[in-house]
């Protein structure tokens, strides 16, 4: 809230405005207060919100670890809330909501555009940007705007590619195909392979399972690889490589993946919070770039399984 890192300190408006939102609702609890799911997905709310403490209390460095301490209990904060309030949006709402979303992306996507153009053809550098090495022993170019988690933010811009793509204003499809192209551009040049790949593979299996007949399903195999020649195009200009191939690198993450998988089975109670210490004990490696297997890792089983329950509650959506 200050403009440092949340590195300094773990406090951005996004928290700020979720506790405000939180004790708002309790405090108009009569006319709000609804819980809309089972007691038995109460009792695991009540029952992680206790559980939480344990490996803040069992962690070697207690600053390091409040941080995610207070990562893990805003989600379940936000969560509850959103299941206890009898609020609903309408139609009209959830299509501006929708709108507000993509523009916020699109209004992203500029920004990292400009920062691009800015630094590649004038060398100015604006707002966050980092310079470090690509595969081919060059430099790669991460335009991150005032995005600090780029893993959180690319996957953002990656869902607003899609809502754009998908929306169904018939009239101004081809407005919204226009708006879908320059998130996509905005971010391949972040240069995170990760959320440009899994983008793509969305793609894959949403014009699979949603366009129907044969037309659309040739169609389907046209447009494809445009999409996928255009994204590796601006892809490899923040992010140059001598082979596409070595966009599938893992960079030695899979050998973290086992080191993590390796820490979880000797301490199924986990070792406590902070990135510090679980480096540590992977020979300061980095840590598991997976957030399930990282909070296994610091929590243990007992903190995982609840929010995988609570995940897969809220993002399934039963269809009749």
């Amino acid at each position: 809230i200050f403009g440092t890192s949340t590195k300094d300190l773990q406090l951005p408006w996004f928290y700020i405005l979720g506790v405000i939102i939180f004790f708002l609702l309790f405090i108009n609890r009569k006319e709000r207060f609804s819980f809309k799911g089972n007691k038995l997905l109460l009792l695991l709310f009540l029952f992680l919100m206790v559980y939480a403490f344990f490996p803040l209390f069992n962690a070697v460095n207690f600053m390091n670890a409040f941080a995610d301490f207070l990562m893990l209990m805003f989600f379940v904060m936000i969560m509850f809330s959103a299941y206890i309030t009898d609020y609903s949006f309408s139609k009209d709402e959830l299509i501006k909501l929708r709108k507000m979303f993509i523009f916020v992306n699109f209004c992203c996507a500029l920004g990292i555009i400009f920062q691009y153009i800015m630094f590649t053809f004038f060398g100015q550098v604006y707002f966050l940007l980092d310079r470090t090495g690509s595969f081919n022993g060059g430099l790669q170019t991460a335009c991150n705007l005032m995005l600090e988690d780029t893993s959180c933010s690319t996957i953002m811009l990656g869902c607003g590619v899609l809502y754009a793509f998908m929306i169904s204003d018939k009239e101004k499809k081809k407005k919204n195909y226009f708006i879908a192209s320059v998130i996509l551009i905005g971010l391949a040049l972040t240069s995170r392979r990760t959320s440009v790949l899994s983008l793509l593979l969305i793609f894959i299996l949403y014009f699979l399972v949603e366009k129907k007949g044969v037309i659309n399903r040739v169609l389907t195999f046209v447009i494809l690889p445009f999409i996928l020649i255009g994204t590796l195009y601006f892809l490899s200009l923040s992010r140059p490589v001598d082979d596409v191939s070595q966009y599938l690198n893992d960079t030695g993450r899979f050998v973290d993946y086992l080191s993590g998988i390796e820490i979880a089975i000797k301490n199924p109670f986990g070792v406590g919070y902070g990135d510090t210490y679980l480096s540590s004990l992977m020979n300061n490696k980095i840590i598991p770039h997976n957030t399930m297997l990282r909070l296994l890792d610091m929590g243990g089983i007992l903190l995982l399984f609840p929010i995988i329950i609570l995940f897969m509650r809220s993002t399934w959506k039963k269809t009749s």
